[in-house]
């Protein structure tokens, strides 16, 4: 109950957060089967939410085990289904807890569910992939080798771009790749070392293909108008995503003169801008006052900051116009204000 109505949540606030966003969902959805999604992981907790919205079944996301060390945000963490999952980085002794979360992960499969895992293994806020960990292929090998559903599991990796990493109305793209199953012989010990890195070679040429990266190039994460111009651009191809990426790509690689010249996106359309950018200034600010300016969290902070200043900012303007008016004229105007946001936000562009 309480991850439907987070996802029912954030599914709004993401329409806000985005100008455009191109899904290409490779026929995933056709088969309802126990899958290990492994993405990238550029930009923070943001990253599992926009999956936990697009993906209509509900997904298991590992998230690291330090979060869970605070007994009293237990519950919530359970409820919206998150799995601590321990690193080196988290203290050697930790790794021993792992074997529980990989049983939790083996218990979801024989379910057909589904579990979200980053392959990079951490965030630092990036435009290019970073070396990919082999926790998710080993979920899948120890499941593989079990008995019942899981042995069914399939690996589906999935891209996800952003034109920018901080702040409001992205562009952006997710891919999802084609599943890789188990394989028909039978998997000894001595063949998994050599199975782990074929399939870590088959993710990493994926995401190499279908990503948006930062090579060869003088464009930096900072520069948000020329992202959003180049992504904007070649929305044609945006009725197969891995042609849009690779538009994008192109173009990161070849126009690099048009940097100086293009035209600046206004965050909002006038009315929406007019109304509402007291609202969107405000949020900056609480945000930018986290301490947050600099670090991968920026916009997971943005978001869930915003879902409070939304419904804040909505309450105090049908307040004032009630108390000045009336009820009615309150009213009014609040359905005026969600209006004007519902007609500036964009469909997802969904390629099934």
């Amino acid at each position: 109950m309480v991850y439907t109505i987070f996802k029912f949540i954030f599914g709004i606030a993401l329409r806000i957060f985005y100008k455009k966003l191109f899904v290409n969902y490779n026929g995933i959805l056709d088969r309802n089967e126990p899958t290990i999604f492994i993405a990238n992981h550029p930009n923070s907790f943001f990253d599992a939410i926009l999956l936990g919205v697009l993906l209509k079944q509900p997904i298991y996301s590992l998230t690291r085990g330090d979060v869970f060390k605070q007994k009293m945000a237990l519950p919530i963490l359970r409820a919206i289904r998150l799995i601590p999952i321990y690193r080196l980085k988290d203290g050697k002794e930790t790794l021993s807890k792992n074997e529980a979360t990989f049983k939790t992960c083996l218990q979801i499969f024989n379910k057909n569910g589904s579990v979200l895992i980053f392959g990079e293994a951490k965030c630092d806020g990036q435009y290019c992939l970073l070396p990919l960990q082999k926790g998710g292929i080993k979920i899948a090998l120890q499941a593989w080798q079990s008995s019942h559903t899981a042995k069914n599991v399939r690996i589906v990796p999935v891209a996800i771009s952003y034109s920018n990493l901080k702040g409001w109305r992205k562009v952006g793209a997710v891919i999802f790749g084609n599943a890789i199953t188990k394989p028909l012989q039978t998997i000894t010990k001595e063949q998994e070392p050599f199975l782990i890195t074929k399939i870590k070679a088959t993710l990493v040429a994926f995401f190499e293909l279908n990503l948006v990266q930062l090579k060869n190039t003088i464009i930096t994460c900072s520069h948000k108008n020329y992202w959003e111009h180049i992504f904007l651009k070649n929305e044609p191809f945006a009725k197969n995503a891995t042609t849009f990426v690779a538009a994008v790509n192109y173009n990161l690689s070849t126009i690099q003169q048009e940097l100086q010249t293009v035209k600046k996106y206004s965050l909002i359309n006038k009315g929406v801008k007019i109304t509402h950018y007291p609202l969107f200034v405000f949020t900056t600010f609480i945000t930018n006052k986290a301490n947050t300016i600099g670090k991968v969290h920026y916009d997971s902070i943005l978001l869930c900051v915003s879902l409070v200043t939304f419904m804040v900012y909505y309450s105090l303007v049908f307040t004032m116009f009630a108390l000045i008016f009336n009820v009615g004229i309150g009213a009014w105007v609040l359905c005026i204000l969600v209006a004007l946001l519902l007609l500036n936000i964009k469909p997802f562009v969904l390629n099934k």
